[in-house]
């Protein structure tokens, strides 16, 4: 229920500045597959 509560408080957007990055990770649910990610980053 607390959780439920502080979520509510937050945008359902949040918008980021990109300027000084070179790249953006976008990750969907990898359903507990933590090789999965591993191998992501080491790409």
């Amino acid at each position: 229920h607390q959780a439920r509560v502080i979520l509510k408080t937050l945008p359902n957007v949040n918008h980021i500045n990109l300027t000084n990055l070179h790249h953006i990770f976008i990750i969907g649910d990898l359903h507990e597959q933590l090789p999965d990610l591993l191998h992501i980053f080491n790409v």
